[in-house]
């Protein structure tokens, strides 16, 4: 479960956005913690599905602490300026801010409890996924650039010729033509084995129901 929880993140579309590490670090840290206190209460959960509205939280959270910066260091540079000014230095120069950094989107072991074998696994499958590079699709457009792809709005897939097919409803759910909300697991690369949505599973760039997004032939 673990191990499918790391592949799982690697694969998500999100982490392609604009601070996506950042919102996936913030996701791992959040689920983890959940897990463990669940786990110690007797009732754990499958760590391994990606939660959409945790996902849509943290990125949330993101977004209002990266203005909150940008609106802190201009605040800053205002006040220096002005101070410059006034002790008739004139203004003062300042070398453009470098964005942060991120090492790796979430760490390589347990918060609580730490496994050999477990990080092993973990790290591997981090380096390897990476060497690859391989970028999963986006499940509107099936394009693998890097884009909004929680809230993308485009219509036309990837190659500009041909029309999307689904688009997000109101709530914020992959929707097919006919107002079905699509099973977004089945739309990543290790699909979905529940068994309760079947009406779900179906590619959301050409409507078959052998695969997801991420097999479509029409994808990049």
């Amino acid at each position: 479960m673990f191990s499918a929880f790391y592949v799982n993140m690697e694969m998500a579309p999100e982490l392609r956005e604009e601070d996506g590490e950042a919102v996936m670090a913030l996701y791992h840290a959040w689920m983890r913690q959940e897990w463990y206190d669940r786990n110690e209460q007797g009732s754990p959960f499958n760590l391994a599905l990606i939660s959409p509205e945790v996902l849509a939280r943290a990125g949330k959270k993101i977004d209002k602490a990266s203005l909150k910066a940008e609106i802190d260091l201009s605040k800053k540079s205002r006040e220096q300026s002005d101070r410059g000014d006034r002790d008739g230095a004139g203004p003062i120069r300042r070398s453009p801010m470098k964005r942060r950094e991120f090492s790796a989107p979430y760490p390589t072991s347990s918060p609580k409890k730490s496994s050999g074998t477990a990080s092993t696994v973990e790290t591997s499958l981090t380096d390897s996924f990476r060497k690859l590079d391989v970028k999963p699709r986006c499940h509107i457009c099936l394009g693998r650039d890097i884009h909004n792809v929680r809230n993308c709005s485009r219509h036309q897939l990837w190659d500009k010729r041909t029309p999307v097919r689904c688009s997000k409803n109101e709530r914020g759910y992959l929707q097919n033509p006919s107002g079905q909300e699509l099973c977004s697991d089945w739309q990543r690369s290790n699909g979905c084995t529940s068994r309760t949505h079947p009406e779900k599973h179906e590619c959301s760039g050409c409507g078959e129901r052998s695969h997801g997004a991420q097999s479509c032939p029409l994808g990049a």
